[in-house]
């Protein structure tokens, strides 16, 4: 299975429309999605007993550097908004995985993935790096 958030968490924002979905946004250029609702609980190895690790749902992708901060989710649909030192603004529709992401079901068992979801926009133009961002309204 693909490994956790690299590095620390520094943002974290529900998608309103399923406040069972969570995007968590690291040092790295990519962004999770994690279903809490499916997500296994954590269990520990039999042999070492460290903690296992959940495997992301989806991870969102398309930045070209480090994504640090910015971050937003949308209230009137289920979009997701990143800046980063990469000077780009993307944007991802939860709706593209919404059968295996936002669909209600059971996930059991080690055999989960992460989905790989490339952002629909990419927006260029920025000459610094864009530190915050917001959908305004909703």
């Amino acid at each position: 299975p693909p490994p956790p958030n690299p590095v620390q968490v520094n943002k974290i924002r529900e998608v309103s429309q399923h406040p069972e979905v969570v995007v968590t946004h690291t040092d790295a250029p990519e962004l999770y999605v994690w279903n809490t609702a499916t997500q296994p609980n954590a269990t520990r190895d039999k042999d070492t007993k460290k903690w296992l690790p959940n495997s992301a749902d989806v991870k969102l992708v398309g930045h070209e550097k480090d994504a640090l901060f910015p971050l937003a989710t949308c209230n009137a649909a289920p979009l997701v908004a990143s800046g980063g030192t990469d000077k780009l603004l993307l944007l991802w529709d939860l709706r593209d995985v919404e059968d295996g992401l936002l669909a209600k079901h059971d996930k059991q068992g080690d055999s989960r993935s992460t989905t790989e979801l490339q952002s629909r926009q990419k927006l260029r133009g920025h000459k610094k790096t864009v530190e915050d961002l917001v959908f305004q309204p909703g």
